[in-house]
C-alpha cells in the first residue's frame, strides 16, 4: 500500500513577518479601492487602478492566504497596532460588494451616450452653418466626423466644447447640460483646435503647470504625466523654451499633451493630424485607441479619409450642415472605400 506523503507545507508554522507584509501589501489595495468608492466621479484612471485592487484582494478573499492570516490575527500572533480592515470579513466583503455596485451602474452608463448632440441647429446671418444636427458618441467609440471645408465641422464642435452659442438643441456630456452646467461638462473635455491658439509668452512647461492648475492635477501626478507625453513626442528639451519660438507641429503636440494630462473621459479634436510628422501621427493613433479602451470617447473632424476608415468605429458625415450618413464604419463604407462613399455622397 503505498505510503500517503506529508504535506510538511502545511504543518510548517506561520511566519509572523511574512504575514505581516502580505497583510500591509493588502490593506493598502483596500484603502486604494475605498478611496474609489468615496469619490463620485473618479478619472479613468482611478477607475482602472481600483479594478486591479479588486481583482487582487477578491483573489485574496477567496484563496488560502486569506484563511491562514484571519487565523494567525485570532490566535494574537500580529502586532496590535497592524492595520487590519482587510483581515475583517466586513470590511474586505463590503467593499467588494460596494466595487460590484460601482461597477453595474458604470456598466449601464456606459450603454448611455457620453456624448449627446440633439438637434442642434446654428446659423450665422441667412445660412445655417450646422441644420438639426443628432449624434450620440458612447465610451469607448472613435467617432469620426467627415465633411468638405464649410460644412459646418468646426462649428459642431466649437458648439460641443462650449466655446460657440447655437439656437437650438441641447447638447449633454456625460449626462450633463452644456447650456446649464458648462463647467461640470469641461471637466470631463478636451478640447483641441485645428489651429492651437496656445499663450506665447509662456513657457512650454508653464503652460502645462497652468492646464495641470485649472483642473487641480495634484503635483506627483502632474509631472509623471507630463514627463511620459513629454518623452513620447520628443518635446521634453523644448518645454523650457517660449512658445512664441514653437513650430506649429511642436504646438501641436504641446496642446495633445495638455488634453492628455487631466485624464478627460471625452476629448474632442478638431483635425488633429496636420501638422504632426509620421511617427507623432503614429502615436496618436495609438493613445486615441487606448484612451478609448480605458472607457474615454473620442469625437474627431479630419480630412485624411485613409486614416478615419483604419481608426473610426463610427463615422458621420454631414453636408452643407445637415447630417447625410452615420453609423459604423462597416455600415458606411459597405464593400466600398470611405472616400468612394465620401464623393458619391458630395456629388450628390
Amino acid at each position: 500500500m503505498a505510503m500517503r506523503k506529508e504535506n510538511k507545507t502545511e504543518n510548517m508554522p506561520p511566519n509572523p513577518a511574512e504575514i505581516i507584509r502580505r497583510v500591509e501589501r493588502f490593506e493598502s489595495l483596500l484603502e486604494r479601492l475605498n478611496h474609489t468608492l468615496s469619490e463620485p466621479s473618479p478619472s479613468m484612471e482611478a477607475l482602472a487602478s481600483a479594478q486591479a485592487a479588486a481583482d487582487a484582494l477578491s483573489t485574496y478573499y477567496a484563496g488560502d492566504d486569506w484563511k491562514r492570516d484571519f487565523a494567525a490575527d485570532e490566535a494574537g500572533l500580529l502586532p496590535k497596532e497592524l492595520r487590519r480592515g482587510v483581515l475583517s470579513e466586513d470590511g474586505i466583503y463590503n467593499a467588494l460588494e460596494a466595487w460590484r455596485e460601482r461597477k453595474a451602474e458604470n456598466m449601464k452608463k456606459e450603454r448611455e451616450p457620453m456624448l449627446n448632440i440633439e438637434h442642434l441647429t446654428k446659423t450665422f446671418g441667412d445660412k445655417k452653418a450646422v441644420d438639426d444636427l443628432t449624434l450620440k458618441i458612447r465610451p469607448g467609440e472613435i467617432f469620426g466626423f467627415i465633411g468638405h471645408n464649410g460644412a459646418g465641422k468646426s462649428t459642431t464642435l466649437k458648439s460641443v466644447a462650449g466655446i460657440l452659442q447655437f439656437d437650438e438643441g441641447e447638447i449633454t456630456i456625460c449626462g450633463k447640460s452644456i447650456l446649464t452646467d458648462p463647467v461640470a461638462c469641461k471637466k470631463d473635455l478636451a478640447y483641441i483646435p485645428d489651429n492651437p491658439d496656445l499663450y506665447d509668452f509662456m513657457s512650454g512647461i508653464k503652460y502645462l503647470n497652468f492646464i495641470g492648475d485649472i483642473f487641480g492635477i495634484p503635483a506627483a501626478q502632474r509631472q509623471e504625466k507630463v514627463r511620459r507625453y513629454a518623452d513620447l513626442f520628443e518635446l521634453t528639451d523644448d518645454l523650457a523654451q517660449p512658445i512664441s519660438a514653437y513650430s506649429h507641429g511642436m504646438k501641436q503636440k504641446l496642446a495633445l499633451i495638455s488634453a492628455w494630462i487631466h485624464d478627460p473621459k471625452l476629448i474632442v479634436m478638431d483635425e488633429p493630424f496636420v501638422g504632426l510628422d509620421p511617427k507623432a501621427s503614429h502615436l496618436l493613433k495609438e493613445m486615441m485607441r487606448e484612451h478609448c479602451d480605458r472607457g474615454g470617447a473620442i469625437f474627431f473632424s479630419t480630412h485624411v479619409l485613409e486614416v478615419a476608415e483604419k481608426l473610426c468605429d463610427k463615422v458621420a458625415i454631414i453636408k452643407q450642415g445637415r447630417l447625410v450618413k452615420v453609423g459604423t464604419m462597416e455600415e458606411v463604407k459597405g464593400d466600398a472605400s470611405l472616400e468612394a462613399v465620401f464623393l458619391e455622397l458630395e456629388a450628390e
